[in-house]
């Protein structure tokens, strides 16, 4: 009886790990077929003593945080071992390119060459960037050795004497190629878009955010996002600058520029200005909920009021205030005036709306023109989704969408 305890008290403990080794498959990938986008992957060349580690290092006297060094450390017996002490990635496919993500921190593996980094021995670095060009393209080509990872089109090897990987031309026999293997128990990384065409709603999401949005180019545009974004310029683009609201007066509101890539805070409102990469703007590794009862998050700033939304808001013929370009006008004498989600307005106290009159940006006063009681001027001309110009007598216009200033109006 004493044995069969025994017995039983062993099996106990192999269980977690036949369940561990079970929820792993190790897959060697051989061709860009086989890929999958947002899936979990390791590097790895299997020699004498096993199977190779991958970890990054900062390189010698380099004080360029987006170049690194690819070292092993250790051996291990098994893949699933393995695991559990190396550098993972994750597989994006993106513009019609395979992108390889280091997972520690969250930016694309590329090749450094001379154009990059002036140093003889540039063939061990690689280059980290949140935006990619070819020179992180990820391929994979066959030949009579194996098969080779291609990353900026130079072949992915292991250096046994220096233990460490790095980058060579692809006809050099020289050295080990390094093996691919996707982790097919990891579940792919999930994907939320989010647009200002639809409202937020109930969220609990870990993963992937991807955000539509029009920005306008040289203007200072409002945001105000859910969750909190870590380098704002990686996703919205170098030439973008990021102000926060930092006091405020009867007669002013003042915002203060931001550090370049200072991070954002959710459920916070910011202007934003500059040149935009351009939508999707991308967000990794986020994590957030969101109840759908506090679509309206309101921010008080002395005796002005930020209301940060998550769901389109009619603010016509209320004492709210939109940015449009350079200044704040008042909705209180327009009929429909709607504010998308993810942007944010303001109200003042009673009595205080007539008396706002400036705006300071990071030290420079804009003059809002004294809030002329009237629609923001653009091209106010309608037109059909056909490209129709219209009279532009709204009132005249049977039901249907119209694009007025280049968004989607609904006349109904």
């Amino acid at each position: 009886m004493k044995q069969l305890k025994t017995l039983v008290y062993f099996f106990f403990l192999l269980i977690p790990n036949l369940a561990s080794a079970a929820e792993d498959e190790f897959v060697r990938i051989t061709s860009e077929s086989q890929l999958t986008d947002s899936a979990v992957y390791l590097i790895t060349c299997k020699d004498d003593t096993g199977y190779r580690n991958l970890k990054c290092q900062r390189y010698p006297n380099n004080r360029i945080d987006s170049i690194l060094m690819f070292e092993s450390t250790a051996a291990y017996a098994s893949l699933p071992e393995l695991k559990e002490h190396t550098l993972l990635f994750r597989m994006i496919r993106k513009d019609g390119h395979w992108l390889l993500r280091n997972t520690e921190n969250e930016r694309f593996v590329g090749e450094v060459n001379a154009t990059v980094i002036q140093q003889q021995q540039y063939m061990n670095l690689f280059l980290h960037g949140k935006n990619a060009d070819s020179k992180f393209f990820i391929g994979l080509e066959k030949n009579k050795k194996g098969t080779q990872i291609l990353i900026g089109g130079k072949s992915l090897r292991y250096n046994m004497d220096a233990e460490s990987f790095r980058l060579m031309a692809k006809g050099n026999t020289t050295m080990t190629y390094a093996e691919l293997y996707c982790i097919s128990g990891s579940k792919p990384a999930e994907a939320l878009t989010l647009s200002q065409d639809r409202e937020l709603g109930n969220q609990d999401f870990v993963g992937t955010v991807k955000f539509e949005r029009v920005f306008e180019s040289g203007y200072y545009n409002t945001l105000f996002l859910p969750f909190d974004v870590s380098h704002p310029q990686d996703a919205f683009g170098p030439g973008t600058t990021c102000y926060k609201p930092s006091s405020s007066t009867d007669s002013t509101v003042t915002f203060t520029k931001m550090g370049m890539n200072e991070s954002l805070k959710a459920n916070t409102p910011y202007l934003i200005h500059g040149t935009f990469s351009g939508a999707p703007y991308t967000f990794y590794n986020i994590d957030f909920r969101h109840q759908e009862a506090d679509s309206v998050v309101e921010t008080t700033l002395g005796p002005i009021t930020i209301h940060g939304i998550y769901k389109l808001r009619k603010v016509g013929g209320s004492r709210a205030f939109i940015l449009y370009q350079k200044g704040f006008y008042a909705c209180t004498n327009l009929k429909s005036m709607t504010v998308e989600p993810y942007k944010w307005y303001l109200t003042c106290g009673q009595g205080n709306g007539s008396k706002l009159a400036l705006l300071q940006i990071d030290g420079e006063t804009l003059d809002i023109q004294g809030l002329r009681r009237d629609q923001p001027q653009g091209d106010l001309s309608v037109y059909t989704l056909q490209g129709i110009k219209t009279d532009g007598n709204w009132s005249r216009l049977p039901q249907g969408v119209y694009i007025q200033n280049g968004k989607k109006m609904v006349r109904r």
